[in-house]
């Protein structure tokens, strides 16, 4: 398996409406992200059905709905992964977590369809641009509470809590969060990151500098650190 880039959504407990994941789901496609049908592991193997985006929405609608109505009793990874397809990616899936009673939704992607090392991390320009207009689109609709993005390993993983009161936020390389959140931060948190501010009260934070055009073709001849597979 390779190491994946992970741009997670978070949401308030009070969003789960009729509906919900659906809508979330739609705004996805909208953005240009074809579904693709539903990701499972069969054995250590991935394997994926052709099923319909109703049947994982309805699926993953009424569990969430249990999962609340019974405060969340213990961990559970029943949720149904999507699968949607983008030229230029190997593989896009989403994953629906409650862990900790914190509601996430994360895309997940190769680091290697959107990232570079060269001593330190660098995004390609238009291989990360699509997931950015789409973060900044599930804000500005009003779908989503925070978005923070994530290498695979960046430790500890920060959740909805840690955003709403200051503590930490991951932006590998953006996030979006109310200007309400954002203002319970040190000032000189975000010191390294270019802001601003869009609509619905929100803060966009970028860490610019990490974002290049296009790599030097001959760091991406060198040796890759990641076991290249075929993806779904």
């Amino acid at each position: 398996m390779p190491d994946y880039l992970s741009m997670d959504m978070m949401f308030k407990n009070e969003r789960v409406k009729s509906g919900f994941i659906k809508s979330i789901y739609q705004q996805i496609i909208d953005a240009g992200f074809d579904f693709f049908g539903e990701f499972y592991w069969e054995g250590d193997e991935p394997a994926f059905i052709r099923s319909t985006l109703e049947d994982i929405s309805n699926w993953n609608q009424t569990h969430l709905e249990d999962r609340l109505r019974l405060s969340f009793p213990e961990e559970d990874d029943r949720y149904k992964q999507i699968l949607f397809k983008r030229e230029g990616y190997s593989e896009i899936r989403g994953i629906w977590s409650d862990f900790n009673r914190h509601l996430k939704f994360y895309i997940i992607v190769p680091e290697e369809d959107v990232l570079f090392y060269n001593k330190d991390v660098y995004y390609i320009e238009h291989k990360i641009t699509p997931f950015i207009l789409l973060a900044k689109n599930l804000w500005e609709n009003g779908l989503v509470d925070a978005v923070q993005t994530e290498t695979e390993y960046d430790d500890p993983l920060y959740n909805f809590n840690d955003i709403k009161t200051g503590r930490n936020i991951r932006f590998r390389p953006f996030a979006i969060i109310s200007k309400r959140n954002y203002e319970k931060f040190p000032k000189n948190y975000f010191i390294k990151a270019n802001l601003s501010e869009i609509s619905t009260n929100g803060i966009y934070i970028e860490n610019s500098s990490s974002i290049v055009k296009e790599p030097d073709p001959k760091i991406l001849a060198k040796k890759s650190r990641y076991r290249r597979v075929e993806h779904l």
